[in-house]
């Protein structure tokens, strides 16, 4: 398993509008060689979820709504990504693949597998990943 193109460019972003507090798109685009509509899709993700606020006008851009220090890496994935799943098992009101099972030991496998990761994950601030 990987961490998505889409979190490493959101986490490139992020670091680019702490340095520079205020930022423009293209200033993003310009600086952390991630293309324009990824930037444009994850910024407005990262809008929505909370994490990014944005001012228009000669002085706007984007900037963050908290400190570093109080962003986890899944807040940032959550935020662009929407809730982990890592199976498809996982999700609400899914069948189990392996038939009408009591207790299926391959989801309770994975649902241990996946708290792990969000606990890991809730736990790596981005303050520890860029500074």
């Amino acid at each position: 398993m990987r961490i998505q193109t889409t979190i490493d460019y959101a986490v490139r972003i992020l670091r680019h509008i702490y340095l520079y507090q205020k930022c423009s798109t293209q200033s993003i685009v310009d600086t952390v060689d991630v293309p324009l509509h990824s930037v444009n899709q994850i910024l407005s993700r990262l809008k929505r979820s909370g994490l990014l606020i944005h001012t228009k006008g000669e002085d706007g851009g984007y900037q963050l709504s908290r400190p570093l220090e109080e962003i986890s890496l899944y807040d940032i994935y959550t935020g662009v990504k929407g809730e982990l799943r890592i199976s498809r098992c996982l999700a609400d009101g899914r069948q189990c693949y392996y038939g009408e099972m009591e207790e299926c030991k391959m989801n309770k496998a994975m649902r241990s597998l996946q708290g792990k990761m969000i606990e890991e994950m809730s736990g790596m601030m981005l303050a520890d990943l860029v500074l």
